[in-house]
């Protein structure tokens, strides 16, 4: 498992970051780190994309999932079902929001091993491709900071203040005058706590992992906002489900459609 690893993902990776360096004016480790990292997002953006879209869908549903767990409180199979068919009806898949970070996970622990790689003596240089060219030089300074050394300060706390920003524009919306299930108070605290472990793992590694992790949040950060502001086909099919009045759609049975009822009453 370990030399398959190797194969399909370390040394691809440890390539690329080397190619990264070669054509970056001064051979900057720091720059190579924050493109390669570019790339990577880039690659992931089409199920990145659908899982924030999946999160988004949670949360305009989240007021009929208090309604049924509410009603269905003593019964925890109607309530599932319910459940299940409420998502079956959005078209969400529940698992599909994790899928990203489960992706991302060994990525980032093959991130770690690629950066040890190139932090050594010798930079490791015997994982290079034939076709890869060795940097003379390398240059481990980005913005002061050695990024084959632990920095305890700026890119964990940074990395850290990110993280808490990407969990804060996705989290549950909390309902007036009602008190929070377990679920929703669990995501709460979680919101807090992942920053703060992204801060303490942060400031035990080399400074290149905080670095890697930080612009991987600021990009799915703006990702994120990208998506919220646009208003969506969801948020319009909710609001068109709600003006409809339930009258004028049985009226329209009989008069051939809902288009021609819609048209006849905007004439009136």
């Amino acid at each position: 498992m370990k030399a398959f690893l190797k194969v399909i993902l370390l040394k691809p990776l440890f390539n690329i970051l080397v190619l990264l360096t070669l054509i970056i004016p001064g051979n900057s480790l720091g720059w190579a780190i924050v493109l390669m990292t570019i790339l990577i997002r880039l690659a992931l953006l089409p199920s990145t994309n659908s899982a924030t879209r999946m999160q988004k869908k949670m949360k305009i549903i989240q007021p009929e999932m208090h309604k049924i767990k509410e009603e269905f409180k003593n019964d925890p199979t109607i309530q599932r079902q319910k459940t299940m068919d409420l998502y079956k009806k959005h078209q969400i898949n529940p698992v599909g929001s994790c899928l990203p970070m489960l992706v991302q996970l060994p990525i980032m622990f093959i991130m770690y091993y690629v950066f040890r790689e190139i932090g050594t003596a010798g930079h490791r240089y015997d994982l290079l491709y034939s076709f890869v060219k060795a940097p003379a030089n390398l240059n481990m300074i980005f913005f002061g900071i050695n990024l084959a050394e632990v920095e305890k300060w700026y890119l964990p706390i940074t990395s850290g203040a990110l993280q808490l920003a990407s969990s804060w524009q996705m989290k549950p919306k909390k309902e007036a005058g009602k008190e929070m299930d377990m679920a929703t108070s669990l995501t709460y605290q979680m919101i807090f706590i992942f920053p703060i472990m992204t801060i303490m793992v942060g400031r035990a590694l080399p400074a290149a992992l905080p670095l890697y992790w930080a612009v991987s949040t600021a990009f799915t950060v703006v990702q994120q906002r990208i998506i919220l502001k646009n208003t969506g086909k969801d948020k319009v099919v909710g609001v068109a489900e709600k003006k409809v009045d339930p009258n004028l759609l049985e009226k329209s049975r009989s008069r051939g459609g809902v288009e021609l009822t819609v048209r006849k009453k905007g004439r009136s």
